[in-house]
């Protein structure tokens, strides 16, 4: 995968102008700068994802707010995840031969008890 390049200016100026600066998922208006942690900040998204391939055309791209492109959820197609084993067929047997060698074991499944982890370590330190 290549990496991620800015979105040309050009592009940008007419996504903004086609959407306005409203969230294109939830119509709240966005900001343009500003705080750049904010959730109404303006963020320019993918309709198709840019990791599996989408362009960075007008046709593509809308303009959200911050809270919704960093919430809204990005499924993994059946050929994304394809795609990524190909490209790392051994990442899982790398994986498990550092934990061999590290000797770790899976963590024991424990009851529920309904006891948050904090109850569980007090009632245990009481016995």
């Amino acid at each position: 995968m290549q990496p991620r390049r800015a979105i040309p200016l050009d592009l940008r100026v007419a996504v903004i102008a086609r959407d306005g600066l409203t969230c294109q998922l939830c119509t709240h208006p966005v900001v343009d700068g500003g705080d750049p942690n904010a959730g109404d900040r303006l963020n320019l998204d993918h309709v198709i994802q840019w990791a599996i391939g989408g362009p960075d055309t007008l046709e593509n791209l809308r303009v959200v707010c911050r809270l919704c492109n960093s919430t809204r959820p990005r499924p993994i197609t059946e050929e994304t995840a394809a795609r990524r084993a190909r490209e790392r067929p051994l990442a899982a047997a790398r994986r498990a031969r550092r934990r061999e060698l590290a000797g770790w074991t899976p963590a024991p499944a424990f009851p529920r008890s309904g006891l948050t982890a904090r109850q569980r370590r007090q009632r245990a330190a009481s016995q």
